[in-house]
């Protein structure tokens, strides 16, 4: 049996996901848990679970760009070159791959994230995980059209 055609994605604009992705940012800010943070935080692509094409890219960055005056993020260039490294020894990246990919880049905290569907429009959930511990300490999501 043939798969499923991938549903189109909810009808957004560009400034309707960088509203989710400030909004976010701000919930990460006003928390208590940024204050536990004493280091590099590795920042992965916000991962598209929507099931059709979606630019999240931008919204990494522009997650990055909110959160810079509060917290400080591993070098790029130097994630991506190990990043790569990564895909090549393993063939994917998974949640154990990403903890290494930090460790390797001298980061001490991940940050990631997700885009997914809610209703007519978007979820966009984030959390900061410390990796020496794995303890996740701060976790949250946001919707919106």
């Amino acid at each position: 049996m043939p798969d499923a055609p991938a549903m189109p994605a909810p009808p957004t604009s560009s400034q309707a996901l960088a509203r989710l992705a400030d909004n976010l940012a701000n919930r990460l800010k006003s928390s208590q848990e940024i204050n536990e943070v004493q280091g590099a935080v590795l920042l992965d692509d916000i991962r598209n679970q929507v099931g059709s094409p979606m630019d999240t890219r931008a919204l990494t960055q522009r997650l990055q760009a909110n959160l810079s005056s509060r917290l400080t993020f591993v070098d790029g260039d130097k994630v991506s070159n190990l990043r790569q490294q990564l895909a090549y020894q393993s063939g994917r990246a998974d949640m154990a791959a990403l903890v290494s990919l930090g460790k390797q880049s001298g980061a001490g905290y991940l940050l990631s994230g997700s885009l997914n569907r809610a209703g007519a429009g978007f979820s966009l959930s984030g959390q900061l995980m410390d990796l020496r511990s794995g303890e996740v300490l701060w976790s949250d999501k946001v919707s919106g059209q």
